[in-house]
């Protein structure tokens, strides 16, 4: 039997950085993308984009023992807003999720202080999960409007999360 979406169950240790999961915990869950990248600890490290019990208002890079894991597929695609004023050249409030679009490549500001109150901004590159401190040094522009959705030919497309004023989650 077919079914949708084509979601499978495995461990955090097993994912590929770029990988898109949700993290099953209790009390409730959050959407992350493991990433790649200098890690103060030896935990692999993700990047938590929001969850319905503690929604974060800005991603948040944080290490993970081997949890188990709902794995995305990997036609997941970042939904940019296509109106001129969403989009910006100055890094917005460290209260905002911000993507840094830089040439073809995006990038989403995240807090890599480790603790949740204190911000340390880092960037994390979508397509691959790669992390850097600092700011990417490409010509780009930002906007705080996006959302990652999972495509269908024969179903509305599902929101996965939804950052921005209108973004629909």
């Amino acid at each position: 039997m077919l079914f949708w979406p084509a979601l499978k169950v495995t461990r955090f240790g097993q994912l590929k950085p770029g990988d898109l999961f949700v993290w099953m915990r209790s009390p409730g869950h959050f959407v992350g993308l493991k990433i790649d990248g200098p890690a103060p600890s030896d935990k692999p490290r993700a990047l938590l984009l929001s969850g319905p019990e503690v929604p974060l208002s800005v991603p948040f890079v944080c290490g993970l023992h081997d949890e188990k894991v709902l794995l995305l597929p990997e036609n997941c695609i970042l939904q940019l807003s296509t109106d001129g004023a969403d989009w910006h050249a100055d890094v917005p409030d460290t209260r905002e999720a911000c993507i840094l679009l830089a040439g073809d490549k995006a990038y989403i500001r995240a807090n890599c202080s480790g603790i949740r109150d204190w911000f340390e901004p880092c960037w994390v590159a979508l397509a691959d999960g790669a992390l850097q401190p600092g700011r990417p040094e490409e010509l780009g522009a930002i906007t705080t409007k996006w959302r990652i959705v999972l495509p269908s030919e024969s179903r509305e497309a599902r929101v996965i999360v939804a950052f921005g004023e209108g973004a629909e989650a």
